[in-house]
């Protein structure tokens, strides 16, 4: 597999593609969001996980050490948010994801 990183592919070890493309599939089709609310459980785990790990490597990446703790934290207590209200109302989750993966977006962006 490769992937598209700082405008250069790069090639990506098959474990870390199947962990990346879950929420690719989450935003853009509805029919694989639909599919994936069974097990979301297991997919916010991993994908805090992902965000965990991500925004620490580009934390040091970039020199941006003092904010990744912060961006963690915030991380972490709007999936727990969305843990809570994902019983209720299921179409709340879905922009709550995005907006995390564009501040992830964005984070790369400032350096």
């Amino acid at each position: 597999f490769s992937k598209l990183r700082h405008g250069r592919w790069e090639s990506v070890s098959r474990k870390e593609a199947k962990k990346k493309i879950g929420h690719l599939f989450r935003d853009t089709n509805q029919k694989h969001a639909k599919l994936e609310r069974r097990c979301l459980s297991k997919h916010q785990q991993r994908k805090r996980r992902d965000d965990e790990n991500s925004s620490t490597t580009m934390g040091m990446k970039n020199g941006t050490n003092k904010s990744s703790p912060s961006n963690e934290n915030n991380k972490q207590e709007i999936t727990s948010a969305d843990n809570l209200t994902s019983k209720n109302s299921e179409q709340t989750v879905l922009p709550a994801e995005v907006s995390m993966d564009n501040s992830d977006v964005l984070v790369v962006g400032d350096a």
